[in-house]
């Protein structure tokens, strides 16, 4: 684990990695009152991130400690799959984070668990203000119709692709739209024109994301209302057919190249070491993607899903912040959620890196000092909710999810690597989905 202490923290200069393993940032220092009485109040922020987020959160906290000065707050950061672990851990000790970075995937789980600060109260005496912010980003991340976390932002599904390398394969721009079969065909010409080893996509078989859309467009939800699978196996197995077909062409990187990406960590993607034009992601990654790339990256729409297909792409919290249940200080968790949302400082300071605030106020007050690649993520976001190839998500992923996501990663491979059949790939698929949700419930 890596140890950064600091009493000054500044902004550094934009990061170009995420950490393989943990960062603690912060040394929380013992203060007094006129007395000689210790009240310095610790609290504790565990997150998953780039190095990028890592130091603007950094300097949120450094904000916040400024003006809360009897509140020293420590943070730590991984990259998202080794942080679920991570977390996990740290409750089963008893140590669980008083303030902890949540995802719509898991949220369900953990307030199942009786594990996250229901925010309802704190939400009603304005420490956090919602009087601005978007009604639908809000809704979306509700667990039955109650706050136990507040979106950071939201974003929509993207392919960040290699500008650089479109130019250089001379094969045409990017369609404006283009269906998965015209995707294909369009990665395969750029793998041919680029030559070895650069494919013209990486390997999303196992991004769930990804197959959510694939799912979307067939006029089903990875799961049903009542916390059940609801995609079908043959859903599955189209899917794993259409990744098959693209490495048969070239289309898609080697599966063994693909399986690297697993780990979570941006240096790790495909199209940042140069293998690959696009990558299936969130809108929000761009900055990062960019800050680690020395080519132009650029966003686009994720394939249609053809004739009749429903949209599959919805807006989506990117992250939340929420609060333990057991946190010790309730006043200053939620004072902390509350610097994020609604104060200047602390919106200036984490930015729109998390994905488009959802408060008007914060909005507002970050046009100013959006990057280019920001500015072209808030206009991809517009464009997106406008043109009708997005429609709202209704269902929230059930405790579980998380796993499924793990099993369609581990069988994706499996397919990938030739272990499994396509057709044995589905059918283990849909009845891991229906294990995983089982236990979970």
């Amino acid at each position: 684990m890596i140890k950064t202490a600091y009493n000054r923290r500044q902004i550094l200069a934009m990061g170009t990695q995420s950490v393989a393993g943990l960062s603690l940032l912060g040394l929380a220092a013992c203060g007094s009152s006129p007395s000689g009485t210790a009240t310095t109040k610790k609290l504790q922020l565990i997150f998953w991130g780039s190095t990028l987020r890592d130091q603007l959160t950094r300097k949120a906290i450094q904000l916040f400690e400024q003006k809360h000065p009897d509140v020293k707050l420590t943070s730590q950061f991984t990259d998202f799959n080794a942080y679920w672990p991570k977390l996990s851990t740290q409750i089963a000790g008893g140590n669980e984070p008083d303030l902890i970075q949540m995802d719509m995937r898991y949220i369900a789980q953990y307030v199942q668990k009786g594990l996250l600060l229901e925010l309802s109260s704190a939400i009603s005496n304005k420490s956090i203000d919602l009087s601005d912010f978007d009604q639908t980003l809000l809704a979306g991340s509700q667990v039955n119709g109650k706050s136990y976390g507040i979106p950071l932002g939201g974003n929509y599904q993207a392919f960040l692709y290699d500008e650089d390398l479109i130019t250089q394969a001379n094969v045409g721009p990017v369609p404006d739209t283009f269906t998965w079969d015209e995707f294909g065909s369009y990665c395969a010409k750029l793998a041919k024109a680029l030559g070895k080893g650069v494919a013209g996509t990486g390997d999303e078989s196992s991004n769930v994301t990804a197959f959510e859309i694939w799912v979307r467009q067939r006029g089903r939800d990875l799961y049903t209302p009542e916390g059940k699978v609801g995609f079908t196996q043959k859903d599955a197995e189209d899917w794993f057919s259409y990744w098959s077909s693209l490495r048969k062409t070239g289309a898609c990187v080697p599966i063994g190249e693909a399986a690297a990406v697993n780990s979570g960590s941006i240096p790790t993607i495909n199209i940042v070491k140069g293998q690959a034009v696009f990558s299936l992601t969130l809108s929000n990654l761009l900055s990062a993607y960019q800050a680690a790339m020395k080519h132009k990256v650029g966003i686009h729409a994720t394939p249609t899903g053809g004739a009749g297909a429903q949209p599959g792409m919805y807006l989506k919290t990117s992250m939340l912040i929420s609060a333990s249940s057991k946190t010790s200080d309730v006043a200053d968790s939620t004072a902390f959620i509350g610097f994020l949302i609604n104060d200047p400082a602390g919106i200036q300071a984490i930015g729109a890196e998390r994905g488009v605030p959802g408060s008007a106020k914060a909005r507002s007050l970050l046009q100013p000092q959006l990057t280019d690649s920001q500015k072209l993520v808030v206009a991809y976001q517009d464009a997106i909710t406008k043109s009708g190839n997005a429609r709202a998500k209704t269902v929230l992923d059930p405790a579980g999810a998380g796993a499924v996501e793990q099993s369609l990663m581990r069988i994706a491979q499996a397919v990938g690597f030739g272990h499994s059949s396509v057709a044995d790939g589905a059918k283990a698929l849909y009845a891991e989905a229906q294990k995983d949700l089982a236990q979970g419930s």
